[in-house]
C-alpha cells in the first residue's frame, strides 16, 4: 500500500489517481500524525508521498518522526511539494529523501519519477541491521563495515537531530575533510541508532558482457527428481570463521556439479564439472559428487593453512599488536584521554598505514585537538 499525505484534497487526489493507474492501492491522509497512527497498524508501506507544508506536523517533522519510530523500515519517501527553494530541497535531500519533485509537475513527470523511486527500493537487500549507540559506538561499526567489505549505506538517527546518511563502498566511507565536521559529532554520541543498509552488487559496468539467451552446445540428458542423488554439506571452521561447502548436482542451465563455498553468507569459491557422456547412475552421480565435495574440502583446508603460515611469517604479533592499539585508543577516546588516544592510534598507523578507518579516526582526534593534520 502507498501512502500520501497532504492538507490539501486537491493534492491528495492528483497523486492518488496517477499511483492507482498505476496498480497500486493508496490510503490517503490530511495529517502526517493520522498516517504515523494508522502505519502502527499496519504493514511497511511501499511508498510514503508527502507535501512539505502541512497543518501540524510539517514533512520534513513527518520524515524524521517516521525514521525514529521505524529505523528497520525502507520505505521510499517522497517529497511532492510548493515549496521550490534549494534550502528545503537539501533539507528533504539531508533526511534521506528518495526524490523531491516540485510542483506543479505533468503526470507523465510524476509518473516516471515515481516509478523510478519504487525500483531503486529494489537495489536494497530486505534485511538490515540497526543497533543501540550506546553499545556499538561508531568506531568499531566503522571497522566492521571496512572488514565487511560494505556497499550502502549507514544512517545514523539521534532524537531531536537531523538523521545523517554515510555511504559506503567495498567497505570504503565515502566521505572527505568536508564530512569532518559532520564526523565530529557522530564520533561523541552517547545515545541515538546506527542502520546499516547493504546494496547487491551492482553489474552495470559488464552489462555489454551479459549471456541474455543461453543454449547448450548440445541437448543434455533429463533427469526424473527420483534419479537426482542427494548433496553433501560440510563446514571447515577457522580460529571463528565457518568456510561452509555445499556440493549437489544441478540440471539448470546443464547437468553439472556444483561445489560452493560460503564465508559470513558470501560465495567465495565455485567449482563446476560438467556431466556428459549419457545419463549416468543416480549411485554413480553420488560418487562423483562426493569426490569433487572431498577433493574441493581438502583444496580449501590446504589453501587456509598456507595463508596462516604465510600471515604468521609476515607478522601475526604485528597484527595482534595494530589491535591492541586500536581498541586501547578507542578506551582512551571514551574516557577523554584525546592526547593518549592519539599516540595509540599513531603506534597502529605506524603499524599499518593503510587502514582507513584508523585514518578518519586520526584526522577527526587531531582537528578535536586543534592540530594542523
Amino acid at each position: 500500500m502507498v501512502f500520501v499525505v497532504n492538507s490539501e484534497d486537491k493534492g491528495l487526489k492528483e497523486v492518488k489517481d496517477i499511483l492507482e493507474d498505476m496498480g497500486h492501492e493508496v490510503a490517503t491522509f490530511d495529517s502526517a500524525e493520522s498516517a504515523l497512527d494508522l502505519i502502527e497498524t499496519l504493514q511497511e508501506p511501499e511508498l510514503i508521498v508527502t507535501e512539505v507544508e502541512m497543518k501540524g506536523m510539517d514533512g520534513f517533522e513527518f520524515k524524521r518522526a517516521y525514521n525514529w519510530a521505524y529505523p528497520n523500515n525502507t520505505t521510499p519517501f517522497v517529497f511532492y511539494s510548493d515549496k521550490a527553494d534549494e534550502a528545503d530541497i537539501l533539507r528533504g535531500v539531508e533526511l534521506g529523501a528518495d526524490d523531491y519533485i516540485i510542483k506543479p509537475a505533468t503526470k507523465r513527470m510524476l509518473t516516471t519519477r515515481l516509478k523510478a523511486v519504487l525500483k531503486r527500493r529494489q537495489r536494497y537487500l530486505i534485511h538490515s541491521f540497526y543497533a543501540d549507540v550506546g553499545k556499538l559506538p561508531f568506531f568499531q561499526l566503522m571497522q566492521f563495515c571496512e572488514s565487511r567489505g560494505l556497499t550502502g549505506e549507514v544512517e545514523i538517527q539521534a532524537e531531536g537531530q537531523e538523521p545523517i546518511i554515510l555511504s559506503f563502498r567495498a567497505g570504503q566511507m565515502q566521505s572527505d575533510e568536508t564530512d569532518d565536521d559532520v564526523l565530529m559529532n557522530v564520533y561523541d554520541l552517547k545515545h541515538g541508532m546506527f542502520i546499516i543498509r547493504a546494496l547487491p552488487m551492482d553489474y552495470q559496468e559488464l552489462k555489454e558482457f551479459a549471456v541474455t539467451d543461453y543454449a547448450p552446445e548440445t541437448e543434455a540428458e533429463v533427469y526424473a527428481e527420483q534419479e537426482k542423488p542427494m548433496g553433501k554439506l560440510s563446514g571447515v571452521q577457522v580460529d571463528k570463521r565457518l568456510f561452509q561447502l555445499q556440493t549437489e548436482f544441478v540440471t539448470e542451465p546443464s547437468n553439472q556439479i556444483v561445489t560452493i563455498v560460503v564465508v559470513d553468507g558470501r560465495v567465495v569459491n565455485k567449482k563446476i564439472n560438467s556431466v556428459t557422456g549419457g545419463k549416468i547412475d543416480k549411485r554413480e552421480l553420488e560418487k562423483m559428487i562426493e569426490q569433487q565435495h572431498v577433493a574441493v574440502e581438502k583444496e580449501i583446508r590446504e589453501k587456509l593453512a598456507a595463508l596462516s603460515k604465510k600471515k604468521a611469517a609476515e607478522g601475526g604479533d604485528a597484527q595482534g599488536e595494530f589491535k591492541t592499539l586500536f581498541d586501547e585508543g578507542f578506551e582512551k577516546y571514551r574516557a577523554q584521554d584525546l592526547d593518549g588516544a592519539l599516540e595509540s592510534w599513531e603506534r597502529a598507523h605506524v603499524i599499518n598505514p593503510t587502514d582507513k578507518t584508523l585514518e578518519t579516526n586520526i584526522r577527526i582526534l587531531k582537528k578535536k585537538l586543534g592540530i594542523e593534520a
